[in-house]
């Protein structure tokens, strides 16, 4: 067999493959589908979701939080925040009562200050979708953290959703999907009234992040977390265990601005 034919006949058989693979996902997600509750059903269940808390909007709080990533030592300290819808958050890692790593953003601009550093500086960077990937190495989006800590899931572009049944469990799975193309799982409990899990995919479908509702607590009429568990596929991950959750809070803007330490 020639080297042009036998190129050839790997590149058919790869071909090949991939269209026996489409066929089978395809298949799967049209099982899923038809299985899946009535389309207004799943609808109305996304949107009694995304609008939980609906007048939550400024938040404090103070617990503990543990980082860890496969290239760094992991992180585990008391830890105090400041979030503001859409997408302000101001988070302080506390080391012995002081506060030794300042994360915050504004939504236009990201700050990072590590004082462990000999020379600690300010980090200022202009953004126009802020992450946590400076402070805990996650792709997790400032505006999904907010909304995930004031008890709601992440939102996303879709145009297509669908309730189904977990499989093996008595849960159910609301699926969000742009263009036949999974964005989000929301996994429920059995009477759909409690998010367990977020699932959060990226453009070509590949997990971006996982998120574990481990538990929740009512403060003051709303419904929120206690202790959040992020992770992603890279080895990522954090745990934040709420001690205090302060709502109705008043902030000014200025407080998600941080300045260069003063060093002296």
């Amino acid at each position: 067999m020639t080297v042009s034919l036998r190129r050839s006949f790997f590149i058919g058989f790869w071909i090949i493959v991939s269209l026996v693979l489409a066929a089978c996902g395809g298949l799967n997600r049209r099982s899923a589908v038809e299985h899946a509750a009535p389309v207004e059903e799943a609808r109305q269940l996304l949107v009694s979701l995304s609008d939980a808390n609906p007048s939550l909007s400024a938040f404090k709080g103070i617990g503990k939080i543990k980082m860890w990533n496969p290239d760094r030592s992991t992180v585990s300290e008391r830890v105090a925040w400041i979030g503001a819808s859409p997408e302000s958050l101001r988070i302080e890692v506390l080391v012995s009562g002081r506060s030794m790593i300042k994360f915050s953003t504004d939504g236009r601009h990201m700050y990072f200050i590590d004082l462990r550093d000999p020379e600690p500086s300010l980090t200022k960077l202009r953004t126009i979708a802020p992450d946590l990937q400076h402070l805990a190495s996650l792709p997790v989006k400032i505006r999904e953290i907010v909304e995930l800590m004031a008890g709601r899931p992440p939102s996303v572009n879709y145009s297509n959703v669908y309730l189904i049944r977990q499989t093996g469990g008595d849960g159910y799975i609301l699926v969000l999907e742009k263009w036949w193309r999974i964005t989000e799982k929301i996994y429920l409990n059995k009477d759909r009234s409690e998010i367990e899990k977020v699932e959060v995919f990226n453009n070509n479908q590949r997990l971006r992040y996982r998120v574990i509702f481990n538990r929740m607590q009512d403060v003051r009429g709303y419904h929120v977390p206690a202790r959040l568990t992020i992770t992603d596929e890279k080895g990522a991950g954090l745990i934040l265990d709420i001690d205090r959750y302060l709502t109705d809070v008043s902030i000014t803007p200025s407080v998600f601005v941080l300045s260069p330490p003063d060093t002296h």
